[in-house]
């Protein structure tokens, strides 16, 4: 929802949709460090609410379908 003439946007998220950096770490089979590294050079996009880092479920679909992409092409 965007409310129009303020100088605020309240975006609404659900969060089942989000993980924390652990979560995500796991499901992609990666390291906790390795999703920072990543966070870092752009590689995955995060949402950051209040002092959480959380990753949208989107992100984690995108990188395991490149990832399967990668392997189908070796």
């Amino acid at each position: 929802m965007c409310i129009i003439g303020a100088a605020m946007v309240k975006i609404v998220i659900d969060m089942p949709d989000l993980y924390d950096t652990n979560e995500a770490a796991q499901i992609l089979g990666i390291g906790y460090a390795t999703v920072y590294r990543w966070i870092k050079a752009g590689k995955l996009i995060p949402v950051r609410v209040d002092k959480r880092t959380l990753i949208p479920k989107s992100e984690i679909e995108r990188l395991k379908k490149e990832k399967n992409n990668q392997v189908a092409e070796d």
